[in-house]
């Protein structure tokens, strides 16, 4: 990430991101999307597409879409090969987007965002068990910690 000058930032309107923007890279690695969650901060960079939901969608639900399997095979099937793989703004604005009442679409990307952080408590808890167990067999393996078997239990 590189940073410029306050002065610069304010000449560049065109390419500010705010709060709630939606990038979407489109050019080389297609596809990763990111929500910006900060204003006056960030800048669009080169060969990335910058997504501002209108009224009638959620940010968060079409975070979630972007990262869907409906906008993926989109992305697959509207992907021209080269020297690097690219989209054009013209498929990217073409790209169906399927949504339902406002309310039903906070309230989908509410359950998301409990399912994401729920995965990510999980995964930290997975992560934490398996680096006591790794301690615990190098314990063993390096024989600073035996087993002692009771007669009768082996």
């Amino acid at each position: 990430m590189k940073s410029i000058p306050l002065e610069t930032s304010k000449q560049l309107p065109r390419s500010k991101l705010n709060k709630g923007d939606l990038v979407f890279a489109y050019v080389g690695t297609i596809g990763p999307v990111y929500l910006i969650e900060e204003d006056n901060k960030f800048h669009l960079g080169p060969n990335t597409a910058k997504i501002t939901c209108k009224r009638k969608l959620d940010t968060r639900y079409l975070l979630a879409y972007f990262k869907s399997q409906f906008i993926k095979s989109e992305v697959e099937e509207k992907t021209s090969v080269g020297a690097q793989p690219s989209l054009s703004m013209t498929k990217i604005r073409s790209f169906r987007v399927i949504y339902p009442s406002l309310q039903e679409q906070k309230d989908i990307s509410a359950i998301l965002d409990d399912i994401d952080s729920e995965i990510s408590r999980l995964e930290t808890s997975l992560y934490k068990t398996k680096a006591i167990k790794q301690g615990m067999m190098q314990e063993l393996l390096t024989g600073r910690t035996r087993l002692l078997v009771k007669e009768g239990t082996a």
